[in-house]
């Protein structure tokens, strides 16, 4: 009896394991058709996923190419793959210092495809350098591409994608990289066989020099077009600086606050949202009054021009603790949740923002809550 009890009960956790895989399953491959779509949505967002793609196709070939060079090419042996790749990682950090700086240049979609060249170009070469010191200057060039890119690449994806759906187009990215990167491992050693290492060397990093220069004028013409969209943005980005909610709020993050926001407009007398609202946006008042109240304590503050308000529910993830009406016609920015958590998520400016105006409002309606 006890047996077949072991038994039926490991057939059900088994059973239940399996269905949280398949749910888990389902829900990447929903990721990732969601990323689909919105990269089909931005032609630069798709430039950036043949980019990537093509250059983890080469990463997938390197891992096996990288072996053959050393033993058969350079005679080192097995062992002095990790000087090669130590050689890449020191020109990645002699141009790490000044990386940061050509991911925020308004050449960013440009940059990110000569960074491809970068990367692809060296590589072909190897099929015709074949000494020890020559290879290591070209994987060094390799390594400052490598850099440029990664700064590049990751700017110019979170500058196109909506907020919503980065993480879905990460998801994306991920799994074509995966794929790319596991077919360059399986195509590099058929290469060598069929026309021989040189020949290998030459067509793998010419995939991704083709790559980029294909995909060049896309990525620069998105990234020019992005530029003049930020700075329609800049009064609104100095406004939001001037707010003491965003002391501490960098550069990007204010300017990825001030691309989802939107105006609204509230006649006299309409609720902007009623106590225990979930919290979506919180608001900035432009114009007019607006008052905070609750059942319980009545009229609790009132907001004026370049005040705001609904930023307990928005970080603390709660319902709303106060209803808030216009008094007055009156017009508000309105910022997305998300997006404020996301552009202020830095443990400095999270701590700032829990302290202050917030906390005192906060005890008005729930001090309990003050110091949780």
């Amino acid at each position: 009896g006890g047996g077949r009890a072991n038994t039926a009960a490991g057939a059900a956790d088994e059973a239940g394991f399996e269905e949280e895989i398949s749910e888990e399953a389902s829900s990447m491959w929903a990721d990732v058709v969601d990323g689909g779509r919105e990269v089909r949505r931005s032609p630069g967002l798709l430039a950036l996923m043949v980019l990537t793609s093509a250059l983890l196709f080469q990463v997938g070939a390197e891992n096996v190419l990288h072996v053959l060079i050393a033993k058969d090419v350079l005679g080192k042996g097995a062992d002095w793959v990790g000087v090669m790749a130590a050689a890449m990682g020191v020109g990645g950090l002699l141009i790490a210092p000044f990386a940061a700086r050509l991911g925020a240049s308004r050449f960013a979609g440009l940059l990110v495809a000569t960074a491809g060249v970068l990367i692809g170009a060296p590589f072909a070469l190897l099929s015709v350098v074949h000494s020890a010191g020559p290879t290591l200057l070209l994987l060094g060039v390799q390594g400052v591409g490598g850099m440029i890119f990664e700064v590049t690449f990751i700017t110019l994806l979170q500058r196109w994608a909506r907020e919503d759906a980065i993480a879905r187009v990460f998801g994306l990215n991920d799994s074509l990289t995966a794929v790319t990167e596991i077919a360059g491992a399986v195509l590099a050693p058929i290469l060598v066989v069929a026309a021989g290492l040189d020949v290998a060397l030459a067509v793998v990093g010419l995939v991704l020099v083709l790559g980029a220069a294909a995909v060049a004028p896309v990525l620069h013409r998105e990234a020019m077009r992005f530029e003049q969209r930020r700075r329609g943005l800049l009064p609104i980005i100095e406004q939001l600086r001037e707010l003491g909610i965003f002391e501490d709020a960098s550069s990007s993050a204010l300017e990825r606050i001030a691309r989802s926001l939107h105006d609204a407009t509230f006649a006299a007398g309409t609720h902007v949202f009623a106590e225990g609202d979930a919290a979506d946006n919180l608001y900035v008042v432009r114009s007019g009054e607006f008052v905070a109240e609750s059942a319980a304590a009545g009229v609790l503050s009132t907001m004026r021009v370049g005040e705001w308000f609904g930023e307990i529910g928005v970080i603390r993830r709660m319902p709303r603790t106060a209803a808030v009406r216009a008094t007055t016609d009156a017009t508000a920015w309105v910022i997305d949740g998300q997006t404020f958590r996301g552009a202020l998520a830095g443990p400095l400016q999270g701590q700032g923002l829990l302290h202050g105006t917030m906390s005192t409002r906060l005890a008005r309606t729930h001090p309990d809550l003050v110091n949780s």
